[in-house]
């Protein structure tokens, strides 16, 4: 059962068409150590918007990044001090750290 999905869209780096989406998706964790426990997956895709004659198209689906028991809901990203990259933040819980 998905209980929430939060997504981020960047631009690649040196491309002016094709851009990344970072998106979490929770489910619940079936053998969970904790009721009501949710595993979490960071996941990304790409776009390239050069494709579909210009409306873009997905050139890579629902690739892993990260899962793990990852605090809910939360998911943010904020531009490193370089102004090109980014930092993408998604907490772990309590007991991670």
């Amino acid at each position: 059962m998905q209980l929430l999905m939060q997504h981020y869209l960047f631009p690649m780096f040196k491309s002016e068409n094709q851009y990344i989406l970072f998106h979490k998706f929770e489910e619940f964790d079936p053998n969970p150590q904790l009721p009501g426990a949710t595993v979490t997956k960071l996941l990304y895709s790409t776009v390239d918007m050069t494709l579909n004659n210009g409306y873009g198209d997905v050139t890579e689906k629902n690739q892993l990044v990260i899962e793990k028991h990852l605090s809910g809901g939360d998911l943010t990203a904020t531009r490193h001090s370089d102004n090109q990259d980014w930092w993408i933040l998604v907490p772990g819980r309590a007991n991670d750290l």
